[in-house]
């Protein structure tokens, strides 16, 4: 190869690693370049500054305003947008101070105010994520000069709405109040157009994470708020990438929206959306949501079939799909095909090594106490009524302590159906 490059010159490493490093530079250049001429506002900004450098009032002047006419007409608020608009304030200042004129000019102060607003907003959406990363993590955190900025003033009464809904992030993630969700919820319906479809999404995330962690402390009335923040994302389309749905969220808007026994809309959903799912998780996401619609109708007998006659290929919709069966038998009281399950399902958790420790941990417990909860109601109307109601409330009071066992729900409330 190098002689055929360098026409039969003897082969030299030093020079072929010059090139080679020569070469990786050029690339490493295209590659900017090929990102600069993406950035539309980034490469007029940097058009300004070289005006500018050069001298060029009047085109500058052309130039600026052109770009404030077309930030002016940008839907997004975000810290992006603020930041431009100090990057053109910015330049339009040095311009002005250039100049030496003796008359008003607002540049400085539109810096100031778009600098506070970037810093502001940039600040709070790094904080909100820290704290985030803190609870999943357990870890201690330090927001910096924000905790003081923060114990002086309330940044909700800010016009912006990022510095408003990170504001909201962050007291909903320090306090757990419910006011701060709602009043994020609010500003995301009112605002949902003012952010790039991506970070709209991490904000509605952090919303249905607090419904999620109402939900696993036993306030179950956030399914509803959940289900509510779902249709709102399906209303305004931001759900949706390219036209795409996540199987992930075509999986919970389902699972949801079922608990609430919302079943008509639940049905119309699963059929409109089919589509738009990936490939690779379409008939899995499907079959799976087909099966859970069957049972929660009670429609048992049809939804085992249908899980019997479905393959899983993917891990976490096959033990989705188990889950269901082990539900599916329960309800339709075949005491010896559940237990019979129960064995075979702690044999593939225990063969399957893939699954987190913690994750495996977590269904062996839910088995457990499937089992104790199936044994005792097959031995209620056998066993002494006060020996019943012993076992039943040592059954209630470990259920009450396993926080993270999956579907504790239910296992809550076949159980009490058992005791009334």
């Amino acid at each position: 190869t190098f002689q055929s490059v360098w026409n039969a010159v003897p082969y030299n490493a030093q020079r072929f690693a010059e090139e080679t490093n020569r070469l990786y530079a050029l690339l490493q250049g295209f590659l900017a370049q090929g990102y600069w001429e993406g950035q539309a506002r980034q490469s007029s900004l940097s058009t300004l500054a070289a005006m500018r450098q050069r001298g060029l009032s009047r085109h500058f002047e052309l130039k600026a305003k052109a770009l404030q006419k077309d930030l002016d007409r940008s839907a997004y608020r975000d810290a992006n947008y603020h930041f431009q608009q100090f990057r053109l304030a910015d330049l339009s200042n040095d311009h002005f101070g250039h100049q030496q004129l003796r008359k008003v000019d607002h540049s400085l102060q539109t810096k100031s105010h778009h600098l506070d607003q970037y810093y502001l907003i940039t600040k709070l959406r790094d904080s909100c994520e820290l704290l985030n990363r803190a609870y999943v993590l357990n870890t201690p955190y330090d927001l910096g000069l924000l905790e003081r900025l923060m114990a002086a003033e309330d940044f909700s009464i800010y016009e912006s709405p990022a510095v408003q809904v990170y504001w909201h992030i962050l007291k909903m993630l320090q306090t757990d109040a419910a006011d701060h969700f709602h009043q994020l919820v609010m500003l995301l319906e009112a605002h949902v157009a003012n952010f790039p479809p991506q970070e709209i999404r991490g904000l509605y995330k952090y919303a249905q994470n607090y419904c999620v962690r109402q939900v696993n402390r036993g306030n179950y009335d956030f399914y509803q708020q959940l289900f509510a923040l779902y249709q709102q994302q399906l209303a305004s389309g931001v759900i949706f990438e390219q036209n795409q749905l996540a199987h992930t969220d075509y999986k919970n808007i389902v699972t949801i929206g079922l608990r609430l026994k919302a079943y008509d809309w639940v049905a119309d959903f699963m059929e409109e959306n089919r589509e738009r799912v990936l490939p690779a998780f379409r008939e899995n996401v499907y079959q799976y949501s087909r099966a859970a619609f069957l049972l929660e109708k009670g429609q048992l007998r049809e939804a085992v079939r249908l899980l019997h006659q479905t393959e899983f290929p993917d891990l976490q919709y096959l033990i989705s799909a188990k889950y269901l069966q082990l539900k599916a038998y329960y309800e339709l009281e075949d005491h010896e095909g559940l237990l019979y399950l129960i064995t075979s399902f702690k044999s593939f958790l225990r063969r399957t090594k893939s699954i987190s420790p913690q994750n495996r941990s977590n269904h062996f417990t839910f088995l457990r106490l499937l089992k104790k909860i199936a044994v005792l109601r097959e031995r209620k109307g056998i066993i002494a009524t006060q020996q019943f109601q012993e076992r039943w409330k040592a059954i209630s009071e470990e259920l009450s302590g396993e926080e993270k066992t999956p579907h504790r729900q239910w296992l809550g409330r076949v159980l009490g159906e058992m005791g009334e």
